[in-house]
């Protein structure tokens, strides 16, 4: 999952900018090879360096260097208020910060689609991606239905062996991150849906679904795992409502054949990306893609916002 913030390095070289690109410390070796690859196809030399190391130890160089024009992140919004902090009033800053997505499962909603939506939204790259839907608010009606067939996906992740299609976290510390929200929800009593015993191991978390939990940390915080809540509701400004009831705000989505319910949610929706009957992974870039609140900040990536953060305007007037 960490070789997506690459993306923006071909706006940055497309605009014609020379690029630091410091990865995430847990994804050193993908950064490296990136740069690599790119000197390999033929980049020039200088223009692309790939800086490794602890944000703590290399940050105030990097940020404070009289040559910096712009900094784009990927990241927690904790990471972007601390950069935009140190940077000169003068350098643009662009953020693509995490969310809290939400997914609204109508009554007259196709259930088979719906559970194929939701397996790609929320345990694709075992949810360690920005875009994951970390909650699910079911209509009442269709509530038990999908509860059932999501409980069955599920199982049908992980196998007797121990193999299974999701893979590891990104490390043992992430793992125990994510897997202290599950014992948060068994302490508050929550149903903890699993396909096999809890707990984690070696970097794998099993996959959960958090039955009806309490309003708090993990209706209201991303997770960052394979791990999804799953409510239920009625009324489409209720579910409008509870997606609203958290700081961040990148992607939403709805499952349903009326196109004015999905009209009414996507109105209300406080998230600069929804989509409808379609998992909220997976963003082309030739669309903006911006978030709200502790999502995002400045210019949105994707398309032309890419290259206007990326360039400079410049007016020019000529009188012969």
């Amino acid at each position: 999952p960490f070789t997506i913030p690459i993306r923006k390095l071909s706006a940055a070289l497309a605009a014609g900018n020379a690029v630091v690109f410091k990865p995430s410390t847990n994804a050193g070796v993908t950064g490296l090879m990136t740069a690599a690859t790119l000197l390999d196809a033929g980049l020039p030399a200088g223009l692309l360096h790939a800086t490794i190391g602890r944000s703590s130890v290399i940050a105030d160089s990097l940020l404070s260097a009289p040559e910096l024009d712009g900094v784009s992140l990927t990241g927690s919004y904790e990471a972007a208020v601390d950069i935009r902090s140190r940077l000169r009033m003068e350098v643009p800053f662009q953020a693509e910060l995490g969310g809290k997505n939400t997914i609204v499962v109508w009554a007259d909603a196709d259930l088979a689609k719906a559970a194929d939506v939701i397996v790609a939204s929320s345990f694709r790259n075992n949810g360690q991606i920005c875009t994951a839907a970390g909650r699910l608010l079911v209509h009442t009606d269709v509530y038990d239905d999908l509860l059932a067939r999501l409980k069955a996906r599920l199982s049908d992740m992980t196998d007797t062996s121990g193999r299974d299609e999701l893979g590891i976290l990104v490390s043992d510390g992430e793992a125990g991150r994510v897997e202290d929200y599950v014992s948060l929800a068994e302490h508050q009593a929550s149903d903890v849906v699993r396909p096999e015993p809890g707990g984690w191991r070696d970097g794998r978390v099993a996959p959960a679904l958090l039955v009806n939990p309490a309003a708090g940390p993990l209706t209201t915080e991303e997770i960052f795992g394979p791990v999804v809540t799953f409510e239920p509701v009625s009324d489409i400004d209720e579910a409008v409502a509870m997606a609203n009831a958290t700081a961040y705000g990148l992607t939403s989505g709805i499952v349903t054949g009326d196109i004015a319910v999905a009209r009414r949610f996507w109105k209300g929706s406080h998230a600069g990306t929804v989509k409808v009957n379609s998992p909220l992974t997976g963003v082309p870039f030739h669309v903006p893609f911006e978030g709200y609140g502790h999502s995002g900040a400045g210019w949105a990536e994707g398309g032309e916002s890419s290259l206007e953060f990326f360039t400079r305007t410049k007016t020019v007037f000529v009188r012969s």
